[in-house]
């Protein structure tokens, strides 16, 4: 497989560094790329319902993940998802902005995009583009 294949260049290096610095920290890591590898892993461990489960109830303490990948991951989840929603961390080369994220605002404001609407706080969404909260203009 060649690096200029498979997803734009800026997200291929925001996953590397992130796989390599958690490993290097020491962190077990489990990596799938196929929806059948992440079935599997949620069927065999996965027994919770409840909103925001705790390590106790949980294999697991953070889900890094894609826009796409979020996606699948909720249709693969489906009645879990609830349990997985606050360890939930998108790699999110381009920043999706929290206007887009919530859900019921950006269908109000006729925001609507194909990677929004994910309901998740702004800080689970990991981008490029750091923000020191000042305005840039």
């Amino acid at each position: 497989m060649s690096y200029t294949i498979g997803g734009p260049l800026g997200e291929l290096v925001q996953w590397s560094d992130l796989l390599a610095t958690l490993y290097i920290l020491g962190h077990n890591l489990r990596v799938t790329s196929e929806q059948e590898q992440l079935q599997q892993y949620i069927n065999h461990h996965i027994r919770v319902k409840s909103p925001c489960a705790n390590g106790n109830q949980l294999p697991l303490d953070i889900i890094y993940t894609d826009i796409t990948g979020l996606k699948q991951f909720k249709r693969l989840t489906a009645d879990a998802y609830s349990a997985f929603k606050c360890k939930l961390r998108v790699v999110d080369s381009f920043g999706t902005e929290p206007a887009f994220n919530h859900e019921m605002f950006s269908k109000t404001n006729r925001m609507v995009t194909q990677w929004g609407r994910q309901n998740l706080i702004p800080q689970q969404f990991f981008t490029m583009f750091l923000c020191d909260g000042k305005d840039p203009s």
